[in-house]
């Protein structure tokens, strides 16, 4: 069923059937997040952010895989003491 296609020895255009696997097989995407998390895009991400949750959101990326690539990179330094964050008082309200 799976044909060799060998390229021409001439150098001729590709025929129409190898036009079309090459299409396929092309992405306009990268393959993964993984490949689009640099260390320098990890390092800026931690500068610009109070946590390492909210580092991972500014790269899109999910929270294990931004933890993966940051303790791979020796980045890691979470913010335990959450100092800088509000707690976020949703749900208050004043009785008199």
């Amino acid at each position: 069923m799976s044909e060799n296609i060998k390229p021409s020895p001439s150098g001729a255009a590709p025929t129409d059937q190898e036009s079309n696997t090459d299409s396929v097989l092309k992405r306009e995407f990268p393959a993964s997040k993984a490949s689009t998390l640099t260390e320098a895009r990890i390092k800026w991400a931690i500068e610009n952010s109070l946590s390492m949750r909210q580092a991972s959101r500014l790269l899109n990326s999910s929270y294990n895989t931004f933890k993966k690539y940051a303790k791979q990179y020796g980045l890691w330094a979470p913010n335990q003491s959450g100092i800088g964050i509000s707690k976020g008082r949703i749900g208050l309200t004043w009785h008199r």
